[in-house]
């Protein structure tokens, strides 16, 4: 507009009813190098402003008549202030009316000039002139207020941009931001973003908007054939304002194509560094200005600055990553020491660290016979695998022992170094173990990726192996010096166990050797009993506490039933998990079970029992654990045969040593008895003829004679000396006659009714227990009478101020006798126990033999005669005697088969 004034070529609107007045106007205004329109109605007028404005061309001013039919011109100019299209137009009213009132309303219409007619002609077209520069002063002022606010607005989205990427590290939502800013700052219809990766390649990294053109994220832009490259490799803003008059390059072509015609490429560069590039691209040509192209240098700028700051902070998170995850593997470990387990850690630890390896492997170097032997292997989603053997100096793994360095191969298939297997390795990184100046082995990455490590990859790899040489050695020292902890514990436990031949104390030994070296809550020592098929806990502990067990158990119930059923070791790290076997040991205790490790006790392949522990302090049964209670097992189980051969050899000599003093004692009676027999035998002729001629004698003598009496006393002491030789041929030659099933309880009882009364006399407390449903043996009851009434008689003559006898009847099973006999049905055993002076331990092994006495009055020949008459019962009789406190005898007779 301000060309067309400039030029007198202001197009004005005359609105005018008078044909002759408005051709006159136009004449008027014409031959002043304005450009008319005429109508003659303020329909027209309005028309032709609405609906016909740009034809033939917009109107700069409006001449209006007031008076018009129809509209008048004060609605006219109303209709055109209220349209926000029109109001910018400005608006002289002509009219005849020349009152205040006329031009009150006429400006406030809107109408900015008032000229009443008739008017001079020069006051009109100055008039014109003048509005017409007001009205072009009002668009330059709001041509510049919108561009102020255009640029402000700029400025604003460029602070935003600038505080909104500064605030942010994380590169992914600096991008969103920048790209979401910058369109209401720049418009474009595509806007790319390619930075230098780390092989230096121009690589597209953000798309925004159209990509008909085929350019994708990754796409790789040459550096001599693209605007883009441009922009980089001279440092300098490319603008382009119509496409297809600067074709430079050939990615031109494929931009054309998909319909873009302008563009603007700004490097991004961070101090001197060119970091990448911003490009722009428009649907129109001439899209972009030199004020364009300023702001996208600043906001590149920026850009630069946030991508730079991105990458810092994302390397310090990945430093900070890496030495979190080398930490987290330095704390896995040290929580063992446990060689396999320090391995395993080591090439998982590997795989979480650097996931793009498809698989680790750590080779310890054998140096007498020169070769990397595979130790440890882990793939991703795959488990354990297995790798070769390889030769030293041979293979990237055998290159990097002899040279000592990490050896990173990009693409096995053209790096001769690379000794292919027939596996899928594409890329390769080994790095040698080394412990001092010493290699102990390799640590090896591999993927079926190309170019799959990088050099941070390459530089965790190797603090990964320098710890992982570390932690090794640390698990190999250990390994010897646990081992010979462990043998130092078998030799202790070998040596106490080979200290005595008592089954019992072996045991004790054993599990408190077991306790002090696997330190366990509770443990229990199971030896099998096959005649009954039962599992006898021989032994247990809880803390420090050994006891005997009780019960038998089934084989089929338990954990160790199930050791000594099948002959092989269970460990359970976690016995708690549903459907596991329950722990022997915690049954026999009353505890839970959180762990258990049970062994098979085997004897020249044969399984006699089991060891079974429970709990181990400060955390769970290992596969070491295992290892080590199976060799103190094995110990055991040799010092249990040693002791059950002892207690065989032991129990042997003891029945030989009974048998030989009851031969003795027999060989002493039987010459006793000879003797007597042959006294007897000389004795009963003469006292015969004697008896016979002192009867003859007495039946001479009438019986009121004096000497009467002294016959009779005479043949009173002849019958006294026959019965005493009678009892003498009864010792040597005892009469079985008489044995018939006998309550020994009943016996006793008639032997406590004839001394009972003495038993108050001598002020003795008389004890009674006899055993309810004793069964019946088969004897001779007078004979047995006899041996209880010696026993008692002496234990009155042991207590001669009075005190304390005890008698008792049992029947013991034959499985718990001690010695066994002929007898198969058990035992009736009767006990007597006073609390006498007691028989000193040099007179113990006599007071059986004929006529021995300690006594002052007495043969000597009750407790022969008892022990005689016990002997041919088929049973024993013991005596257990300590001076000052008393003495115990026990008669024990078999049952046999007489029933119970």
């Amino acid at each position: 507009m301000r060309d067309r004034i400039a030029e007198g070529k202001a197009r004005v609107l005359i609105v005018e009813d008078n044909i002759r007045l408005a051709e006159m106007f136009q004449h008027l205004l014409d031959s002043k190098g304005f450009s008319t329109l005429v109508a003659s109605s303020g329909e027209e007028a309005l028309h032709i402003l609405r609906d016909g404005r740009g034809r033939p061309g917009p109107v700069d001013l409006v001449l209006l008549d007031i008076v018009m039919p129809g509209l008048d011109g004060y609605e006219v100019c109303r209709s055109i202030k209220s349209d926000a299209g029109l109001k910018h137009i400005p608006v002289i009213m002509v009219t005849a009316l020349d009152s205040v009132e006329e031009r009150v309303n006429g400006l406030e219409a809107g109408a900015d000039d008032y000229i009443t007619k008739p008017f001079c002609q020069e006051e009109l077209v100055a008039r014109v002139k003048a509005l017409l520069r007001m009205s072009e002063m009002e668009r330059e002022m709001a041509r510049l207020y919108q561009e102020s606010e255009s640029r402000a607005a700029q400025i604003a989205a460029v602070n935003r941009i600038t505080g909104a990427i500064s605030s942010s590290l994380d590169i992914h939502d600096v991008y969103r931001t920048f790209f979401s800013e910058l369109k209401a700052i720049v418009e474009f219809d595509r806007a790319s973003l390619a930075l230098f990766d780390a092989s230096e390649n121009l690589t597209v990294q953000v798309l925004s908007g159209e990509t008909k053109d085929g350019l994708t994220v990754g796409t790789r832009l040459p550096l001599t054939d693209s605007a883009q490259g441009y922009a980089v490799v001279h440092r300098e803003a490319l603008l382009r304002r119509d496409l297809r008059e600067e074709q430079s390059f050939a990615f031109d072509a494929k931009a054309l194509a998909a319909g873009l015609l302008s563009d603007i490429s700004v490097p991004l560069v961070f101090k001197t560094t060119v970091l990448g590039v911003l490009t722009l691209g428009n649907r129109k040509p001439n899209a972009y200005s030199e004020h364009d192209l300023e702001i996208l240098r600043q906001v590149a700028s920026q850009l630069a600055a946030a991508i730079e700051n991105a990458r810092l902070f994302g390397e310090l998170e990945r430093r900070l990553d890496e030495v979190q995850a080398l930490f987290t593997v330095g704390q896995s470990l040290v929580t063992t020491l446990n060689l396999d387990k320090v391995l395993s850690l080591i090439v998982d630890a590997a795989l979480k660290t650097i996931p793009v390896a498809h698989k680790a492997v750590i080779h310890f170097l054998d140096e007498t016979n020169g070769v990397l032997v595979p130790k440890a292997v882990s793939h991703h989603g795959q488990g354990a695998g297995s790798s070769a053997k390889m030769r030293v100096g041979e293979g990237v793994a055998g290159r990097a022992v002899v040279e000592k360095e990490a050896i990173y191969v990009s693409d096995t298939r053209t790096d001769p170094r690379f000794v292919d297997s027939g596996t899928a390795v594409k890329s390769l990184l080994v790095v040698p173990m080394i412990l001092g100046e010493t290699v102990i082995g390799t640590l090896s990455l591999d993927s079926g990726e190309a170019e799959a490590f990088t050099q941070d990859d390459e530089r965790l790899l190797v603090m990964l192996a320098n710890q992982a040489a570390i932690a090794i050695e640390n698990a190999r020292l250990y390994g010897e010096a646990k081992r010979a902890d462990e043998l130092a514990a078998l030799n202790r436990i070998a040596t106490a166990m080979v200290s005595t031949l008592e089954l019992d104390q072996v045991l004790t030994l054993a599990m408190q050797g077991i306790n002090e070296t696997l330190r366990v809550e509770a443990g229990s020592l199971l030896l099998l009993d096959e005649a009954e098929g039962h599992l006898i806990p021989r032994m247990t502990f809880c803390g420090e506490k050994s006891v005997r067990g009780e019960v038998a158990l089934s084989l089929d119930q338990g954990v160790a039933g199930q050791v000594v059923r099948t002959g092989k070791p269970l460990l359970l790290p976690d016995a708690r998990q549903k459907g596991r076997l329950p722990s022997t040991t915690a049954q026999l205790h009353g505890l839970e079970a959180r762990s258990v490790l049970c062994v098979p006790l085997i004897l020249r392949e044969k399984t006699i029992g089991a060891i079974e522990v429970i709990n181990k302090w400060g955390g769970r049964f290992t596969e070491d654990d295992l290892t080590l209670l199976n060799s103190i097992a094995a110990s055991v189980a040799i010092a249990i045969e040693n002791a059950r051969l002892y207690a065989e050899v032991k129990d042997f000599a003891d029945e030989l040593a009974r048998s030989q003093a009851q031969l003795i004692q027999s060989e002493k009676l039987a010459a006793t008895g000879k003797l007597a027999a042959s006294i007897a035998h000389e004795l009963n002729n003469p006292l015969q003829a004697v008896q016979s001629c002192i009867y003859l004698v007495a039946d001479r003598i009438a019986p009121d004679d004096p000497n009467r009496r002294y016959l009779d006393i005479a043949r009173e002491e002849l019958d006294r000396m026959a019965r005493i030789v009678g009892r003498m041929v009864d010792f040597y030659r005892p009469s079985n006659e008489g044995r018939i099933p006998t309550d020994v309880n009943a016996l006793l009882e008639d032997v406590i009714a004839l001394v009972r009364k003495r038993l108050q006399q001598e002020d003795i407390e008389l004890d009674v227990e006899l055993a309810p449903d004793l069964p019946l043996i088969i004897a001779t009851g007078d004979h047995l009478k006899q041996v209880f009434l010696n026993i008692i008689i002496n234990a009155f003559e042991a207590m001669p101020d009075g005190g304390r006898l005890e008698m008792a009847t049992r029947y013991v099973s034959e499985h718990d006798a001690h010695t066994k006999t002929s007898a198969d049905a058990g035992f009736v055993e009767i006990e007597f126990t006073d609390t006498g002076v007691g028989i000193p331990e040099e007179h113990i092994n006599n007071i059986f033999d004929p006529f021995y006495t300690t006594k002052s009055k007495g043969m000597g020949l009750g407790l022969s005669i008892s022990y005689g008459i016990v002997e041919r019962h088929g049973g024993q009789i013991q005596v257990e005697s300590k001076v000052g406190e008393g003495t115990t005898f026990v008669v024990r007779l078999p049952v046999e088969d007489a029933g119970r």
